[in-house]
């Protein structure tokens, strides 16, 4: 870039990306790859995919930004701009000069398979401008951080994930960056490397005011490091600003919105509307609260209405399913049997009280179900309603003593049954 340009921006402005634009050439076949080398002028033998369109924002010194959006978004392409491993179509990438980047853009990049961890360790310091003196002061610490024990002598193509993940990142932190970036590397890392990996990324923000560029789906791991969101939505950007603000953009992706406190189940749609309902979801409410949000821990109050609707009068188990907005995942559920029967056209009112503090802040929905186990091995479903209810856990300073945990590796949780029941 020109320096008429560089006047563009602000001496504090580390990153600056201005209307950036990355188009990819989409060929069907392998052969219309030569056939557009030869015959190009004449016609086209590709689509276009606009990976990127018109992107534009500034990452100024010791801001830490946390890049989210769902897969295809753009994510990996503007950030191989930046690092200028990718050319943009139109638009320009700014970078201050004279600032050491450190990059971990994919798992294993800048490594070769053949060497061991150690060679591996003085070939990546050696491009990042340090030379073998310097490196040989640093590496101890590049060891005792990666923790990977004696295979830093064996050849990385030997390496899990986990390990590759590990030297690479160590190689990266300790190399004091003025600018890090960082894409998705740590979500192959176990809970304990990342909670590491998070604090040492905090420190060299906070201590030696790095600026950061943190790429990754975790809303917690973003909170928790990220003073700034930015959120990439089919290669546009949305959304700028308050973290949280971005995820609840996130998770909604412009269609999933929260529920208000009181929902009606008995409209609700059915995902088979053939099907006998012997008993009928009729309506679900949060209780003593003004809005569906929940702070971390808070215990959720709740009233399920159901309605017989014929008579029949078998028993039941009534189950709701708390799923993970972003994955889909099932994370925990509340189920019990209900012994009494219902006749047709009473109703009666479970009071539900749900012990949250094992959910991790972010947004989820719920699935009611009231089914029966029948002698042939299967369930067979009285009613179904999917995802009626939207609530959010939001974050609290001492959530888990301060600890954010991936929502996804809390499995199947089990609440509280449903067997008090009252009678309206």
């Amino acid at each position: 870039m020109s320096s008429d340009e560089n006047k563009k921006f602000d001496d504090d402005v580390i990153i600056g990306v201005r209307n950036v634009t990355k188009i990819f050439e989409m060929y069907d076949k392998p052969r219309h790859r030569l056939q557009q080398m030869i015959f190009g002028r004449f016609k086209k033998y590709y689509k276009e995919f606009k990976a990127l369109d018109d992107v534009s924002f500034e990452v100024r010194r010791g801001e830490c930004v946390g890049l989210i959006g769902r897969n295809g978004s753009g994510k990996s392409t503007i950030l191989q701009i930046i690092t200028g491993t990718l050319q943009p179509t139109e638009g320009e990438v700014y970078i201050k000069p004279g600032l050491r980047i450190a990059a971990l853009l994919e798992l294993g990049s800048g490594f070769n398979p053949e060497f061991t961890g150690r060679e591996n360790v003085y070939l990546n310091a050696s491009i990042l401008g340090f030379t073998r003196e310097e490196t040989e002061k640093m590496f101890p610490e590049i060891e005792a951080f990666a923790e990977i024990g004696e295979f830093i002598d064996q050849p990385v193509k030997t390496y899990s994930s986990g390990m590759m993940v590990r030297l690479a990142f160590s190689v990266q932190i300790m190399t004091d960056p003025d600018i890090l970036i960082i894409d998705e590397a740590l979500a192959v890392g176990d809970v304990k490397f990342q909670e590491k990996c998070l604090t040492a990324m905090s420190k060299i923000f906070k201590d030696k005011n790095c600026t950061v560029l943190f790429v990754s789906h975790s809303q917690q791991q973003v909170q928790q490091l990220c003073n700034r969101s930015i959120l990439l939505q089919k290669g546009k950007k949305i959304f700028d600003g308050e973290v949280e603000r971005a995820f609840q953009n996130y998770n909604s992706d412009g269609k999933t919105k929260l529920s208000p406190i009181f929902v009606d189940l008995a409209n609700a749609e059915r995902p088979e509307p053939d099907w006998p309902i012997h008993v009928r979801f009729i309506s679900f409410e949060l209780l003593d609260k003004q809005t569906s949000t929940l702070n971390a821990g808070e215990k959720m109050r709740c009233a399920l209405t159901i309605e017989g609707m014929d008579d029949t009068q078998l028993n039941f188990y009534l189950r709701m399913e708390i799923k993970d907005v972003e994955s889909g995942k099932t994370v925990g559920t509340a189920w019990g049997e209900e012994e009494k029967p219902l006749k047709k056209d009473e109703r009666r009112r479970c009071i539900i009280e749900l012990d949250t503090s094992m959910l991790a802040p972010t947004w989820y929905s719920i699935v009611f179900l009231a089914d029966r186990f029948v002698f042939n091995g299967v369930n067979k479903c009285f009613d179904k309603v999917y995802n009626s209810f939207v609530f959010e856990i939001k974050r609290t300073p001492d959530f888990f003593n301060g600890k954010n945990w991936p929502v996804q590796w809390w499995g199947n949780l089990k609440f509280p049954d449903l067997k008090r029941l009252e009678t309206e």
